[in-house]
């Protein structure tokens, strides 16, 4: 609920954040294009037999499409297995 200007400052903190203090930042979204422009490592949490697997993912610029693709293609399949239409 931020407008574009705040949200955009918060992502640049985050990004700036381990360099200036030695600390890990975690942020939380649903926004695959957030997640791509901040961070490092994504982790992605899916659906498995034996309850959720998490999965860390680098976010390394030459598997950016490749990682959005993946992003994109788990969020549809979630959204499926909940039954919520495709957005």
């Amino acid at each position: 609920a931020l407008d574009a200007d705040i949200r955009e400052s918060l992502q640049d903190l985050a990004r700036t954040l381990p360099a200036r203090f030695g600390a890990t930042v975690v942020l939380v979204t649903h926004d695959i294009r957030e997640a791509l422009r901040v961070a490092d490592r994504i982790i992605l949490f899916r659906a498995g037999a034996a309850g959720f697997v998490a999965e860390s993912l680098p976010n390394e610029s030459s598997r950016r499409e490749s990682l959005e693709e993946l992003l994109r293609s788990s969020l549809r399949a979630s959204r499926a297995a909940l039954g919520e239409a495709d957005a």
